[in-house]
């Protein structure tokens, strides 16, 4: 086996596994329209249950990645699947805020354990092709997520909140993948150790880590912040102001989270070849102008707007993991962990202080204040060059 070239296999295996999660989480921000009507929830409520969601996995994420790369265990993706599936099962009864939080907080423990081993298995299986095997990965993500508003539509309004079961299948059939993913991937690592290539040793200096996660963690609480703005509260803003119905609101967040995963995809290939930081300078400088007017601009171009700023966001949605990697190239799930744990947390608290924000002062003043995050993410420009970056 050679050992320098991708191992589609387990690739294209944990990309699927990557969109089952994401389904099961996001499976919950899609009930949310029918548990406000159901159990007659304010916007305050909605965000702390999404808050637990995420900042679950949040807290979780970076320890679970420390512990992975130095323990590293068979059992830990089909466990992450099994947490989801039951908070996705207890999800279909809950009926007091209580209860949701419950649920959130173990469908976010599942997601805390499967993103930095799913890190560390893509990037094993990658060889030389990181940028692309870590869009192909987060591509399977994304898909899930951008299931949510059909899942809404199509599913959860239409059937009621006990349809949330269907979801829980699909997670039942993960499981079982998973535990083939890992055990391919164990063979893998089995055949790379026995066949080693020689690496000259990547050293990264401190100061260049430092400067590096810094400016990372700040484009973490841009993007996190404005993605829980668009994909969680938008379309509450879309019916309120153009006088559309909830369910006619969820088509422009579905086109929105389609187009994402093909900006998800180039954007890997586009980091392999013109490196990770002007892949990331790229997709926040594309989105800012036209972030700026989505508060205002009339119905008809609602869907061209978000259809632009899905693809051009997504561009360095999944390339942050890869620029944080080439900064820590020996922790691999810790890299995976705190950035992901980080931009879960930076989406938990902004889903709690956007909900809390929006009973008080409604929802036009928050929708301005979302639209100027993507200009803030021009920091992206201070980061330090690694990788392909520097040639």
């Amino acid at each position: 086996m050679h050992t320098t070239r991708p191992l589609f296999v387990v690739i294209a295996g944990v990309g699927v596994l990557h969109l089952c999660n994401d389904v099961m989480q996001v499976a919950v921000p899609s009930l949310m329209p029918v548990l406000r009507e159901t159990h007659a929830l304010s916007y305050t409520s909605l965000g702390w249950v999404l808050f637990a969601l995420n900042a679950t996995s949040a807290m979780l994420q970076p320890v679970l990645g420390f512990w992975s790369d130095r323990h590293p265990k068979r059992w830990l993706l089909p466990m992450a699947m099994a947490l989801s599936v039951s908070g996705i099962v207890l999800l279909s009864i809950a009926s007091t805020v209580g209860h949701m939080l419950v649920c959130a907080v173990l469908i976010g423990c599942g997601s805390a354990l499967f993103h930095p081993e799913a890190s560390k298995y893509v990037y094993t299986a990658a060889g030389a092709r990181r940028g692309l095997a870590q869009s192909l990965y987060q591509v399977g993500g994304n898909g899930g997520t951008a299931l949510g508003p059909l899942l809404t539509m199509s599913l959860f309004l239409p059937f009621g909140q006990r349809s949330v079961l269907a979801v829980a299948g699909l997670g039942v059939l993960a499981w079982g993948i998973a535990a083939h993913v890992t055990a391919r991937y164990s063979a893998l690592v089995v055949a790379r150790t026995r066949a080693p290539v020689v690496v000259a040793a990547v050293h990264v200096q401190r100061r260049t880590v430092v400067i590096g996660l810094a400016v990372l963690a700040w484009l973490m609480i841009v993007r996190s912040t404005y993605f829980m703005g668009v994909t969680q509260y938008y379309q509450y803003y879309i019916v309120q102001t153009y006088g559309v119905s909830l369910r006619d609101a969820q088509l422009p967040l579905l086109l929105f989270g389609i187009v994402g995963v093909i900006g998800t995809l180039i954007g890997g290939v586009w980091a392999d070849r013109f490196g990770a930081k002007n892949v990331i300078i790229w997709s926040f400088a594309g989105v800012a102008p036209i972030a700026l007017m989505l508060p205002y601009v009339p119905y008809v171009w609602i869907v061209p707007a978000l259809v632009w700023i899905g693809f051009v966001l997504m561009l360095g949605f999944s390339i942050v993991v890869v620029y944080a990697q080439q900064l820590l190239p020996q922790h691999i799930a810790t890299a995976s962990g705190l950035i992901v744990g980080f931009a879960f947390g930076m989406g938990a608290l902004a889903a709690a202080m956007l909900g809390i924000v929006i009973d008080h002062s409604g929802l036009l003043p928050v929708m301005i204040a979302c639209s100027v995050f993507p200009l803030l993410g021009l920091v992206a420009l201070f980061l330090p060059s690694v990788g392909v970056d520097k040639r």
